[in-house]
């Protein structure tokens, strides 16, 4: 994958102050706000522009030492937090109004709307230039790809609008939840398999670029919107923990899982793992996780 230019710098930083703004716009009454979670995503932001800055200040021979290879990882958990942390968010927002969501009643609209929303703002954010007609008169085929990378937004806004549909469907936690891990582990594990289908490759443009990374899109659908379904699940367990008074604060299980699979597939995009590899690591983890409740 080829290293991101200053203008596609330009347009992360901005998707991410988007999607922030637009938390604090709908955001829930502050007396019932979690104040780690907000905590939570200012860190990830700083982290993240702490790692751009210290990319384009240090020189390629100061980023060569073990000392930097340990910033990387660091620097690497900032896009999977933050698709976490939006996971853990829309499970907070639905629990709290549940009997208002569990059919196409005018709050789910206006939730699917923002979903929706987010998509459309993050491709408008790849036209390149500010005119509509003139970025489709002079549209090119390299332009076209550019413009239908997968980024931030439009994974985010695509999960949250498959979860809410998927908690319509439902309509009960249980079965949600269900559908949701299945959904994860279908993510997790069928990851290698979408990348290597032909049809994921040579297929429509729009879908190759949303499903894979085959044309250099940042977050595609595999893998990352595991991360956002893991979210969900964590949330809907801290809740569930919070409501029966227990104390979760002592199970860093769940982190620790995150960020090896974090690990896992960085190996896999970088090819230092094979297919195969990557289903036996996965399915290790699974099980470690497992053994760890």
């Amino acid at each position: 994958m080829k290293p991101e230019g200053s203008h596609g710098r330009f347009q992360k930083y901005l998707s991410l102050l988007i999607y922030h703004f637009s938390l604090l716009r709908f955001s829930l009454d502050p007396s019932r706000r979690y104040s780690f979670l907000d905590l939570y995503r200012g860190l990830i932001v700083v982290f993240m522009l702490e790692g751009h800055l210290v990319r384009e200040l240090m020189g390629v021979a100061w980023q060569s030492g073990p000392w930097f290879q340990t910033h990387e990882i660091f620097h690497g958990l900032t896009a999977p937090g933050f698709l976490f942390g939006a996971g853990f968010t829309f499970a907070i927002a639905t629990q709290r109004k549940a009997h208002l969501l569990t059919g196409f009643t005018l709050p789910v609209l206006r939730r699917l709307w923002r979903a929706i929303s987010l998509i459309l703002i993050g491709y408008a954010l790849h036209l390149p230039y500010l005119s509509l007609a003139k970025s489709i008169s002079s549209s090119t085929p390299e332009t076209i790809e550019l413009f239908l990378r997968f980024d931030v937004l439009q994974l985010i806004g695509l999960s949250l609008a498959a979860l809410r549909l998927l908690y319509v469907t439902f309509r009960d936690e249980h079965a949600f939840l269900a559908a949701t891990i299945v959904c994860g582990l279908l993510v997790v594990l069928g990851t290698p398999l979408v990348w290597s289908f032909e049809a994921a490759r040579f297929g429509p443009l729009w879908l190759s670029t949303a499903l894979t990374g085959w044309f250099q899109s940042p977050f595609p659908v595999f893998p990352y919107a595991g991360f956002v379904l893991a979210g969900v699940v964590a949330s809907w367990g801290f809740l569930r923990a919070r409501q029966a008074d227990l104390d979760v604060a002592g199970r860093p299980q769940f982190s620790y899982s995150l960020a090896k699979y974090f690990q896992i597939v960085k190996k896999f995009n970088n090819q230092k793992i094979s297919t195969s590899g990557f289903l036996k690591e996965s399915i290790n983890l699974i099980r470690l996780r497992s053994r760890c409740r």
